[in-house]
């Protein structure tokens, strides 16, 4: 914090200034206003897992505090893998961890490249939210909708994509 701030800082006031920070940042988490639903409604035909570039601890810490965690079988980061989206190996870990194929996967990501390109490049069902619907077209092979209250119909449709839940 004392280099960061450039500022000469007792270990008290830096630890006490980190602590603001987080705290402050951890205030800011939200879900979009659809997530919690969406994710509600495919839970009963849908197996979930979250896919992250960030590191466990702070995902986890995320998921909980929003809560939304129970809804995740399993939850995969960039920092504890080694690899990070859009290399097809991340995509295909998820895949691991919930015991299916590629092809029987449904990927939901917010950013075209790294989410959609990259998991349809892995072989996963590449569905792209683009919620302001200016960030171009789709790419080849990419579903795009404009929220996740699209998902449910989507996923629920072709249930080939995704596995029964094993929640009870």
């Amino acid at each position: 914090m004392r280099e960061f701030l450039g500022t000469p800082l007792t270990e008290a006031q830096a630890t006490a200034w980190w602590n603001r920070y987080v705290a402050h940042h951890e205030n800011a988490w939200s879900l979009f206003p659809d997530a919690a639903a969406a994710l509600a409604a495919v839970a009963g035909v849908c197996r979930q897992a979250a896919l992250s570039n960030a590191g466990l601890l702070v995902q986890e810490r995320k998921l909980t505090t929003l809560g939304v965690r129970d809804h995740f079988e399993s939850v995969v980061c960039a920092v504890e893998l080694g690899i990070a989206k859009p290399e097809a190996g991340a995509f295909l870990h998820v895949c691991e961890a919930l015991g299916l194929a590629p092809g029987e996967v449904a990927y939901v990501g917010d950013d075209r490249e790294v989410d959609g390109v990259g998991a349809r490049d892995a072989g996963l069902r590449s569905v792209w939210v683009d919620r302001d619907g200016t960030r171009g077209p789709a790419p080849e092979g990419v579903e795009r909708i404009r929220g996740l209250a699209e998902l449910p119909a989507l996923l629920t449709g072709q249930t080939r994509f995704g596995a029964r839940s094993t929640f009870g």
